[in-house]
């Protein structure tokens, strides 16, 4: 059942964002061409510096579109989220044979191949507008050095840190943001107006709680006070911040507890349990 959701979650908001993430492609695609039309031999020097502009203004139109197409896909999926748990559509939703558990399961599923595909999406559009012959040695040469770094780590310190840093985005990632965008959805749904702004004023209260409590516990673990920092060096040695580890936790038990509490809203709205 849960497969079958994920196939009717997928359809459903799948056709907008395909369409929308599309345009973005395409508008890297004509700034390829106009890069291409700038330094053709064809232009000439009196012509350079309204091209020049004109490049300055696509780029600033191009970072701004891509911050629309990640913004939009997040409140796309999340008035989704409202509307299908609880709008009129969501008496649709309560006489599926479903646990709340796997409808909210659908909708991660779902948030999180959006957003994986956020990254996908910008990554080629960025990859059609900037690589050329010209501009490939440079982003060899710097995947290069990343992967040195990544295989020159030596000692248990710096492993461990690297460990705990991975593992904390993907904790922040896929369990804390997730969990915090479809818990404040459905503590929103509790306002009896207005919903739509509780969710949104749920989401912004929650930020807030979660930094005092961040900061509370940096201000605690971190030697030297506030701040957080991946790793602290004590006598010329790498060593473990216990402080990062404390806060990575912390979103993970966040992350668990917005999940649950987001499953014990529908259950009681929905009458499914």
């Amino acid at each position: 059942m849960l497969k079958k959701l994920f196939k009717y979650e997928w359809k459903s908001v799948s056709t907008l964002l395909l369409i929308v993430h599309g345009a973005l492609l395409v508008y890297a695609l004509i700034g390829r061409i106009g890069y291409q039309i700038y330094f053709s031999k064809f232009l000439s020097d009196s012509s350079n510096t309204v091209m020049g502009m004109t490049t300055m203004f696509y780029v600033v139109v191009y970072v701004f579109e891509i911050m629309a197409v990640l913004l939009m896909t997040m409140l796309y999926l999340a008035i989704h989220i409202q509307k299908s748990f609880f709008s009129d559509e969501g008496y649709l939703t309560h006489t599926l044979p479903v646990s709340p558990t796997q409808l909210l399961l659908s909708k991660i599923f779902i948030y999180w191949v959006w957003t994986i595909l956020d990254l996908i999406f910008v990554a080629a559009s960025i990859a059609i507008l900037l690589v050329n012959k010209e501009t490939w040695p440079a982003i060899v040469y710097g995947f290069r050095e990343m992967w040195h770094t990544l295989t020159s780590l030596s000692g248990l310190s710096d492993i461990l840190n690297n460990i705990v840093y991975l593992l904390s985005l993907c904790i922040e990632f896929f369990i804390f943001s997730t969990g915090l965008l479809i818990f404040a959805v459905c503590l929103g749904s509790q306002f009896k107006t207005h919903k739509v702004m509780g969710s949104v004023l749920s989401f912004f209260g929650i930020i807030i709680l979660c930094n005092i409590v961040d900061l509370i516990i940096t201000s605690i673990t971190l030697p030297g006070g506030f701040g957080t920092v991946m790793m602290i060096t004590r006598a010329g040695e790498r060593v473990t911040n216990y402080s990062y580890i404390i806060e990575t936790l912390w979103y993970l038990a966040a992350g668990i507890f917005f999940f649950f509490g987001s499953r014990y809203i529908l259950s009681k709205r929905l009458n499914l349990e």
